[in-house]
């Protein structure tokens, strides 16, 4: 029961609209089975109830003009009759449907009034109900008299059902349909509310009820006045960043002339530090209104370059790698990240997966982190344990610019403990996209398709 609502609770707006609606559909069905089933039982027994009292009128009457045929006459498919010198029924059945019956017998042919008439209600061998009854025609003659399947009608209550099952399901279909035009707005808005906290900018168009336009128009306004406010302050840390590089190159160049060298030292290392502050709170604020237009190129290519000569970091995917994708946002999330390694790891292997898509992964040897710690990766200016001594340098905003930029291109950064103790930073990259379209991807593997074998460190 708890899976099954837990699903439940997994569902969009649409699907328990849906759901409610099949339910509701159910619901209607069965109640329209309950009621249908007890007007018709009524409706076929008073049916039943007619045929024979006619039948018994008439059979009274030929067997008073012609005995000894009524019984042959009066068979038919709904009545087996036969005349015999004693009764089937000693008495009238106590049934509750068998007195119904005589009362509606009763109604129909009031002449009956006065003739023995006894009835009763028995089941057949398949479970039916059958009317059976004795009626007095002259004294020591009987006419004997089954009536067969009363108060059943299945072949009427069958095509009911279909006919009640095809309604159902056709107003469902319907009203699921409806239901898909009306909340298309709905999945656009939710849509362009992603993208939004993604960073992306996207226009929405203001279509449909006046609600959903007053909302689209509302959201394309947010838009406006978040990017008019990113804008500014880009422009006013710019600024600031530019008029506080001045007093600094001041100090680089006037530290060889302190005295003494300590001094000189300490002043050039403030300086240098307060510089490389500057350039990556820029680079943390330019992550989030980059822009960039996707091009192909070879990843395997990228992170050798990235990498150089040196062998801390070790390539160990194909030695070909296309890709069509953003070229600068990935190598300006990649940057911090190989730095990180070469900082706290000392060395990596980089390699590709496929898991429902490309994923680039990047596994140090280093020390690893604490579960509260990961929780934490992505929070600005944050530095595990292991990174607060001054002498390792960095100002934790490495991780969340390369977060921030990646996010902004639709692709996701994730990070766990990986086999060896390290940390194993996952990149996936999905299709590039323009206004929400897939405008499509390529790459692979290696000459056959597959990846190789890649060792673990």
């Amino acid at each position: 029961m708890k899976m099954r609502i837990e699903g439940i609770g997994r569902m969009g707006l649409l699907g328990r609209m849906a759901l409610a609606i099949i339910a509701l559909s159910l619901l209607q069905m069965a109640l329209s089975f309950f009621i249908f089933d007890r007007v018709e039982m009524r409706s076929i027994q008073e049916d039943h109830a007619r045929r024979v009292a006619e039948l018994l009128v008439v059979s009274k009457r030929v067997d008073t003009f012609e005995p000894g045929t009524a019984a042959r006459i009066m068979s038919t498919r709904h009545l087996d009759a036969s005349v015999s010198d004693t009764p089937l029924l000693r008495e009238s059945g106590a049934s509750e449907m068998a007195g119904r019956v005589r009362e509606q017998i009763l109604h129909w042919e009031p002449g009956l009034r006065d003739a023995v008439l006894r009835l009763d209600v028995m089941r057949g061998r398949s479970g039916n109900s059958h009317l059976v009854g004795s009626m007095s025609l002259a004294p020591d003659r009987w006419l004997n008299f089954r009536s067969r399947n009363i108060g059943e009608d299945w072949p009427g209550l069958l095509g009911a059902t279909a006919m009640t099952l095809l309604t159902v399901g056709g107003s469902a279909a319907i009203a699921i349909y409806l239901l898909r035009l009306l909340g298309r707005p709905l999945r656009t808005l939710a849509h362009a509310a992603t993208e939004i906290g993604a960073g992306r900018t996207v226009t929405v168009a203001e279509v449909g009820t006046p609600d959903l336009r007053n909302v689209s128009h509302a959201m394309n306004d947010m838009q406006a006045r978040i990017a008019q406010m990113i804008a500014g302050q880009a422009q006013a840390f710019e600024a600031i960043s530019h008029d506080l590089r001045t007093p600094l190159s001041r100090l680089s160049f006037a530290a060889p002339f302190t005295k003494p060298d300590d001094i000189a030292e300490i002043v050039a290392d403030s300086a240098r530090e307060m510089e490389a502050l500057l350039d990556s709170l820029l680079a943390f604020l330019q992550a989030q209104y980059t822009e960039a237009e996707p091009a192909s190129f070879d990843l395997a290519a990228l992170v050798r370059d990235l990498v150089g000569d040196a062998q801390d970091i070790r390539w160990t995917g194909p030695v070909s790698a296309p890709f069509y994708w953003y070229r600068e946002p990935l190598e300006t999330a990649l940057r911090p990240l190989f730095a990180n390694v070469r900082q706290y790891a000392g060395t990596a292997e980089v390699f590709l997966t496929d898991e429902d898509g490309p994923v680039l992964n990047i596994v140090d040897a280093g020390p690893g982190m604490t579960p509260a710690d990961l929780q934490r990766i992505f929070d600005p200016f944050f530095r595990a344990d292991q990174a607060r001594a001054r002498d390792t340098g960095g100002f934790g905003l490495g991780i969340p610019t390369a977060h921030r930029i990646l996010r902004r291109f639709g692709a996701t950064l994730a990070f766990k403990t990986a086999e060896n103790g390290g940390l194993h930073a996952m990149i996936t990259l999905p299709p590039p996209t323009r206004g929400g379209q897939e405008i499509g991807s390529e790459w692979s593997h290696d000459a056959e398709g597959t990846l190789p074998e890649t060792p673990r460190l």
